[in-house]
């Protein structure tokens, strides 16, 4: 089993740097004499921890939370008209004016 080396700050710090300036996962491997899955799970897991955010001063937006729903208020009158309502409406007035029309004959 090979032997686990462990992270500097200052290996993060070129780790990040090199990231920053798009360099491969092969030639940060080189540099820092470790393996390529090393480095992947190393940057993985600053980046869980926001620590490269950090790093290149990228502000990290707080969690947000979920909206609560208000409490539904009684509906307004015109929310309350259907169209069956409109078309009844309709209707009466239509035969109003049949009827109103029949009258001064």
């Amino acid at each position: 089993m090979a032997k686990y080396k462990a992270w500097s700050a200052k290996h993060d710090q070129k780790l990040f740097e090199m990231k920053a300036d798009g360099v491969s996962y092969k030639e940060m491997a080189k540099t820092l004499r470790r393996s390529e899955s090393s480095i992947a799970n190393r940057l993985n897991k600053l980046k869980r921890e926001n620590s490269f955010d950090t790093f290149l001063n990228i502000p990290v937006a707080p969690p947000v939370e979920p909206e609560s729903t208000p409490a539904k208020s009684e509906p307004t009158f015109i929310e309350t008209i259907s169209f069956e309502h409109v078309l009844i409406a309709a209707v009466l007035f239509g035969m109003g004016f049949i009827l109103g029309a029949s009258l001064y004959a």
